[in-house]
């Protein structure tokens, strides 16, 4: 049995993390989540903190709890974003985890930590997991900072990189999700392609990652590569939420071909990523949907 501390256990990842890992394991989990929360309630070992990014009392956090493995589910994901919150950007997402790392190196704990599809260029997608990294936003850039904070500070470290992700959490379905479910407009490109993750099979691979002591950098995604369009597209179809709702087209002015290879992923952790029709059938009936068109 392993100590297992959750950051941002109130987060669509770390929930679902944590809720399969409840379900599955007899790991102690210490999920540390922002405010006080009815769905963590029962839960004695729950840390409310709401100043985590404070370099002292984050590090207070781990040798008072000395745990086996740290769970990182906070960063700032969304590559819109303003030039005037770059700093915010560059401090919750990089700053934040040199803190940890040096934390985890200290305690001698093991690190998984999320990256994104968007450490890459978006020229020759899908992409393996050993491809040259060049960023072409500043969210990218912030999350290969993350990967070589990592690289160069720790050997117990697991880096899992995320396309687009999906599904259902008392805190949001994803970024397209959350705004097709709240009837938002949304305008998605036909040419920005993308493999979207179902987020419990996120949730799998960081179990699989634990139990089988697995390092480095880990791809996951979906089974079906698709414009971001289509995506938006099927969700609405899938999930049969409006009749009466439509998502804008547009073309980028260059095509991004964004999107990772999942195969070593399946083969080392022995397991199969879902295709968008299952992933987002699961959501359907998780969200409790009937027909509302």
């Amino acid at each position: 049995m392993k100590n297992i501390l959750i950051i941002g256990a109130d987060t669509p990842i770390g929930w679902n993390i944590y809720n399969f890992m409840e379900r599955e394991t007899d790991h102690n989990l210490i999920p540390i989540i922002s405010k006080e929360d009815e769905y963590y309630s029962l839960n004695d070992n729950v840390i409310i903190s709401k100043d985590i990014f404070d370099k002292k009392n984050m590090k207070k956090l781990i040798f008072r709890n000395n745990p086996d493995v740290i769970i990182n589910c906070i960063f700032r994901e969304n590559s819109n974003y303003d030039d005037s919150i770059k700093q915010q950007y560059w401090s919750d997402n990089v700053t934040f985890m040199e803190n940890l790392t040096r934390a985890c190196v200290v305690n001698d704990t093991f690190l998984i930590a999320f990256s994104s599809e968007y450490v890459f260029d978006g020229a020759k997608g899908p992409y393996n997991s050993n491809e040259i990294q060049k960023p072409i936003n500043f969210m990218g850039k912030t999350m290969l900072a993350v990967e070589n904070l990592c690289k160069s500070i720790l050997t117990k470290y697991a880096i899992i990189r995320l396309p687009e992700y999906y599904g259902y959490s008392p805190y949001g379905y994803g970024n397209i999700a959350d705004k097709i479910s709240a009837k938002r407009d949304l305008t998605l490109a036909s040419n920005h392609f993308t493999n979207p993750v179902f987020i419990e099979d996120i949730a799998i691979t960081v179990y699989k990652v634990i139990e089988k002591n697995i390092t480095g950098i880990i791809n996951v995604g979906g089974s079906d590569y698709i414009s971001l369009s289509n995506f938006g597209n099927s969700l609405v179809s899938y999930l049969n939420l409006y009749s009466d709702y439509l998502i804008k087209e547009t073309n980028l002015k260059f095509p991004l071909n964004f999107g990772l290879v999942n195969t070593v992923t399946e083969t080392s952790l022995s397991m199969k990523f879902s295709s968008l029709y299952l992933g987002a059938t699961s959501l359907r009936y998780l969200m409790g949907i009937n027909n509302k068109a």
